[in-house]
């Protein structure tokens, strides 16, 4: 097969990583053509127009020394990689900078050097030898991995999901221009990576074939109950296992899990329910629990006064009415993150008119290829250079982890004003105030309303290609920043009046600090989850909490990322974690196991500290990141690589274990 023209247009440091690997050519490797790995926002790594001519001769000659036609595609594990191989070591240290020895197994299995390099390393057992049963509720990303790992340390594993199938937010998000904010090449597992993604920033139906395909290949369909939501959980200490009840989630029952819509809205939902797959008991006796519901599960509707008294259809971004037909109507869409930036623009295609009311303005990353799909030349790279698409997601987790945490710094001495946090973060905001005024230039009144008064990274910082503000642009687009004073029987009203609504969608957000909802959980000594929480989740490492034996969150309190990286790796560590505690019960012969309260105590008191370092902490801005108390509830401050280390191996010291 002859490679595409203008193949050479492509080459990146990742490729050029790849290609000296998969030749054996160390000095392809070259000191000058290194990255500079203080620069994460240039794709290249700073590369000048010399040295890129330099990297493109080497990659020329690099991809004359192999038969593009005869190697395996880049979806398998990477040609090249031997475990040990001193060569990968250097090009992980060409690539991403001086990578230090104790951090060097951490980039490997991101890489996929070694065939699923965290897969369990035992068999887990309960103390008399019979196989463990657990029960994992939620089958979006951070459940199915969960299932598949326990499945592979032998583990007889109950998989439920209150949705009709897996996939979670990305099931459940069907919104008109649903997407990715990260890359999505970091939007899949470091052990089952595709390479063939379509756009650099791939849409919701993407996302949901990815894991779908998963759970389909990793045999998990066959031991998921659909439709099935955990309504109650208590503890057996007798026993130490879990008795649990569960419900069927069709029609009023899910409805109520989110709260209750407006019925003028209709109940879509209250259909025919559909055939329950795999149903099952109601009651189970199981050993443990794994809780993955999401941060981002629980739609959170605002509380506006008259809200239930518009007449005609309303609905929240996360339960889309695709039977509501938007052509020639006049819509109106409360908020303006990034739910909003993504749907606005395709509702304005087929709207009338389109009115946003924003609560508060974002701050928004320039990135031109955000809703591009990838070029053709750069898909055959990814089909036929072995390894590419690894090095690649390799270089998008660095440049889009931990180089950036720089630039969220809340530095105690800074003086530069209260609309950054440090020089790091004063530049973040020159640089993306440059980039909102070159769009509103000649409109200073839109550039006003869109311009953010406080730090970035004190809330999420959004993407977009231009479209957004291409869209508040269009004569029928209109941008509302008078507060909301009620919702009538005909629209919105604010302080300027009412606007007359055909349709209101509330892209809104969700509730991330009540993750398990009205879930009754209840532990040793009966111990209530909710009592102890109080709307403010705590959880040593985002996964044990005290008094709760044999339960475990994934993506829990603290374990959200803002500015580095990937929600996936960090749900491969908390599951990696969950697995060395169950392997701890059966090397100790224990029958259950829970994290002793002043650990727990203490990893908090650390986070807060953190958090307080970080720009969102000292920010002061209303954001999803804290709970009602006001403390931040689910953000990590850390390095990608400070998690990674604490969740390798449990600290039986830091357990309370029962026998």
């Amino acid at each position: 097969m002859e490679p595409p023209r203008h193949l050479l247009r492509h080459v990146d440091p990742p490729l050029l990583a790849a290609l000296a690997v998969t030749a054996g050519r160390p000095d392809a490797l070259a000191v000058e053509l290194a990255p500079d790995p203080t620069n994460p926002l240039d794709p290249t790594g700073g590369w000048t127009a010399g040295t890129l001519r330099a990297a493109t001769a080497s990659a020329r000659s690099l991809l004359g020394a192999f038969r593009p036609d005869g190697v395996r595609t880049s979806s398998e594990h990477p040609g090249g990689l031997r475990r040990g191989d001193a060569l990968v070591s250097d090009a992980l240290d060409w690539l991403l900078g001086p990578v230090p020895e104790a951090e060097q197994p951490m980039w490997r299995e991101e890489l996929g050097a070694e065939p699923d390099a965290r897969a369990p390393s035992a068999t887990v057992r309960r103390a008399d030898g019979r196989p463990l049963s657990v029960l994992v509720v939620g089958a979006g990303m951070s459940g199915l991995l969960a299932a598949h790992r326990l499945g592979q340390a032998g583990v007889d594993c109950v998989l439920v999901e209150r949705d009709a199938g897996v996939g979670g937010t990305w099931r459940a998000n069907s919104y008109p221009g649903c997407r990715v904010d990260v890359p999505s090449h970091l939007f899949s597992y470091s052990f089952a990576q595709r390479g063939d993604w379509p756009a650099h920033y791939s849409d919701q139906g993407a996302l949901l074939e990815y894991f779908e395909g998963f759970a389909r290949e990793a045999g998990l369909l066959d031991h998921l109950r659909a439709r099935t939501r955990l309504v109650s959980a208590h503890f057996d200490e007798s026993a130490s296992q879990w008795e649990v009840e569960l419900a069927t989630t069709s029609g009023p029952e899910l409805d109520a899990f989110i709260g209750p819509l407006d019925r003028a809205a209709g109940d879509h939902a209250n259909a025919a329910p559909p055939r329950l797959a795999n149903p099952g008991p109601r009651r189970l006796r199981v050993d443990a629990l794994v809780l993955a519901p999401g941060q981002l599960s629980r739609p959170l509707l605002p509380a506006l006064p008259g809200r239930e008294r518009f007449a005609s259809a309303s609905w929240h971004s996360a339960r889309w009415r695709h039977d509501v037909d938007l052509a020639g109507k006049v819509v109106g869409v409360v908020g303006s993150a990034a739910s909003a930036l993504q749907l606005v623009p395709e509702v304005a295609r087929v709207a009338r008119r389109v009115v946003v009311f924003q609560r508060t303005p974002n701050w928004i990353a320039p990135t031109p290829e955000y809703r591009a799909p990838f070029a053709p030349e750069k898909q055959w790279l990814f089909r036929h250079v072995p390894g590419y698409a690894g090095w690649y997601r390799l270089w998008l987790l660095r440049r889009n982890g931990d180089a950036l945490l720089p630039t969220v710094l809340a530095d105690p001495d800074w003086d530069g004003g209260p609309a950054s946090t440090s020089a790091a973060n004063d530049l973040l905001r020159a640089t993306l105030t440059g980039a909102l005024e070159s769009q509103l230039g000649d409109d200073p009144g839109l550039l006003r309303r869109l311009l953010p008064a406080y730090p970035p990274g004190a809330k999420r910082i959004l993407r977009d290609d231009g479209t957004w503000v291409a869209t508040l642009r269009q004569p029928h687009v209109e941008l509302v920043t008078e507060p909301i004073v009620e919702v009538t029987a005909r629209g919105i009203r604010t302080a300027a009046g009412e606007v007359p609504l055909d349709h209101v969608v509330y892209a809104t957000g969700f509730a991330a600090s009540d993750m398990l909802g009205d879930v009754e959980l209840v532990g040793r000594d009966g111990a209530r989850l909710a009592e102890a929480w109080q709307g403010d989740p705590r959880a040593h490492l985002g996964v044990l909490v005290p008094d709760f034996p044999n339960c475990f969150l994934l993506y829990g309190p603290n374990t959200n990322l803002v500015q580095n990286g990937s929600i996936i790796f960090m749900a491969e560590c908390a599951t990696n974690y969950v697995l060395s505690c169950l392997e701890t019960l059966t090397a100790e012969r224990a029958r259950s196991l829970a994290v002793r309260p002043e650990v727990a105590t203490a990893f908090a008191a650390e986070v807060d500290e953190g958090n307080a370092r970080r720009t969102w902490g000292a920010g002061g801005v209303p954001t999803w990141y804290r709970s009602p108390s006001g403390r931040i509830s689910q953000n990590w401050p850390f390095r990608l690589a400070d998690y990674w280390a604490r969740t390798r191996v449990v600290d039986s010291h830091e357990l309370l274990l029962g026998r």
